[in-house]
């Protein structure tokens, strides 16, 4: 699968990142707490995305990575 080539804002993805820390009651400050998350998604959803995607995605610092639009769509069921 192609990797996405559409841009997407700090400004979006730090709301994204507020609101799921609005929703499960912890930061996501460390790999730890993107595994709680990781779990916590498992259950609501039956489905998952790893930990290592969700600390690239809001934790790793000057990330270039861009996630697929299925990732995206997951966090923002949860």
């Amino acid at each position: 699968m192609p990797r996405p080539a559409y841009p997407l804002s700090d400004y979006l993805l730090q709301g994204l990142k507020w609101m799921i820390e609005a929703q499960v009651n912890f930061r996501l400050v460390n790999k730890n707490a993107c595994e709680q998350l990781r779990l916590l998604m498992l259950d609501k959803l039956q489905t998952t995305v790893s930990t290592n995607t969700l600390y690239r995605i809001f934790l790793h610092p000057q990330n270039e990575n861009k996630p697929y639009l299925h990732t995206l769509d997951l966090l923002a069921q949860f």
